[in-house]
């Protein structure tokens, strides 16, 4: 069996993915970096599970993501029985996340994505492994409301704060890896 086929079918049989769009649009305003947290969880906090937790990104990325991109790439830990509410994902998910190519891709991807409808194999061992730790999170992508910093700077000014961040995704999955061709930044 190839790793292809054998990636698929633990991702199929495994991957929970449902989004949360109750939390999609909504505005945080954001203090500091230090706050961001609790900013985050003052309005957000009465529609996420009780038990959530921030567990990414770390201070140093999230400063960093903000001056490139001016965006948040944030994950909750919450109890895997959240995840009960969750679908097991079928193929046309996978390609909604970027993981199964379909014949219109033809033009961006290599002949050998084409004859196996999937880009990078590596890609769908990350999701793999992560499906079989089976760790229920949730997944937030905020966007900056006004425009980005400058990219002049490592650093936010002093007075970039308080900002306000929309958030423009939301889901709770048993994967870090779900979004990562969805909302590709790096």
């Amino acid at each position: 069996m190839s790793l292809r086929i054998k990636y698929t079918k633990t991702i199929l049989r495994g991957l929970r993915y449902c989004s949360l769009p109750k939390l999609i649009n909504r505005k945080i305003e954001i203090c500091s970096l230090e706050t961001f947290e609790a900013d985050l969880f003052a309005i957000l906090g009465g529609d996420l599970p009780p038990d959530s937790r921030l567990i990414s990104p770390e201070r140093i990325y999230l400063e960093g993501a903000i001056v490139k991109y001016g965006l948040i790439d944030a994950t909750l830990s919450v109890s895997n029985r959240h995840l009960a509410s969750c679908s097991i994902i079928n193929g046309n998910t996978l390609r909604e996340l970027g993981f199964v190519l379909s014949p219109e891709d033809k033009d961006y991807v290599t002949e050998n994505a084409l004859e196996t409808g999937i880009e990078d194999v590596g890609l769908l061992d990350f999701l793999a492994k992560d499906v079989e730790k089976n760790e229920a999170i949730i997944k937030l992508f905020l966007k900056a409301a006004e425009e980005k910093p400058s990219r002049l700077s490592l650093k936010l000014s002093d007075n970039y704060f308080p900002r306000t961040f929309v958030v423009e995704d939301a889901c709770l999955t048993n994967s870090g890896y779900v979004w990562f061709n969805k909302h590709f930044y790096l």
